[in-house]
């Protein structure tokens, strides 16, 4: 087994099981406390021994001993103080990142609104009071939530039937103008003809050129909240423009 191996090993028996479980991290779950180890503050070593002038050889390669000794001690020192200083900015970014964990696990348990009472296995006392409360906040966010769907429900009949009256009403409404469209052609062509006979004669037109009149304007369409309809209702209000739009009233001649 190898090193990396037996550090999971190790760590699945301990409270840092998580880091190495497949499962999702929850709020819940923390690192060991760490707890920073003080330091004294990093001074210039000024030992007796190595103000003495050495006598021999020996007691040279001693006063380098001790002088290698003490830049190792400065060396592992700042290497621990920064060390020590990552975990703790880890340590406080662990910490904001789980409170952020937890508000959106509250969250996203508040919207379960239909969810179970007692989902994680553990007993209740049925007859408790923090129970009974959940058990009516239970209710009557069911309550709630089935009216909701009832009136959305009710809602998009109501819109449904609006927009089925008003498509009849402007239907009748274009089939009216249309009638009226008609009737006007046919007296322009009365008119045209004696205009022609008129100007054969040299004399004025026994009656002016008809006029069709104002069209029934567009009834207004029922306002709705689905985009697809409204879309729709656009599209329908554009065609009945173009098709009213398309004559206009004679002058006379």
């Amino acid at each position: 087994m190898g090193v990396a191996e037996q550090v999971v090993e190790g760590l699945a028996s301990t409270s840092a099981a998580f880091l190495v479980s497949s499962s999702p991290v929850r709020s819940t779950n923390s690192l060991p406390t760490f707890i920073p180890i003080p330091m004294t503050p990093t001074r210039k070593r000024n030992h007796d021994l190595l103000k003495t002038e050495p006598e021999s050889a020996k007691e040279q390669l001693y006063q380098d001993a001790l002088h290698t000794a003490y830049d190792c001690e400065t060396h592992y020192k700042s290497s621990l103080v920064s060390m020590q200083s990552t975990i703790v900015l880890q340590s406080m970014f662990c910490d904001r990142l789980s409170s952020q964990l937890a508000a959106q696990e509250e969250k996203k348990q508040n919207s379960k609104r239909g969810g179970q009472l007692v989902g994680d296995g553990l007993p209740r006392l049925l007859t408790g009071d923090e129970f009974y409360h959940r058990v009516v906040e239970h209710q009557r966010a069911a309550e709630e939530e089935e009216a909701g769907r009832e009136a959305r429900r009710m809602e998009r009949e109501g819109r449904a039937e609006l927009l089925k009256t008003w498509k009849e009403a402007e239907a009748a409404r274009l089939v009216r103008n249309e009638v009226r469209r008609t009737a006007y052609r046919d007296q322009v062509k009365l008119w045209e003809a004696e205009r022609d006979r008129a100007k054969l004669e040299r004399q004025r037109p026994a009656w002016n050129k008809p006029k069709l009149g104002k069209l029934e304007a567009p009834l207004p369409r029922p306002t709705l909240n689905d985009p697809e309809a409204s879309e729709e209702g656009q599209q329908d209000g554009s065609d009945e423009e173009d098709a009213d739009g398309d004559e206009s009233d004679g002058g006379s001649e």
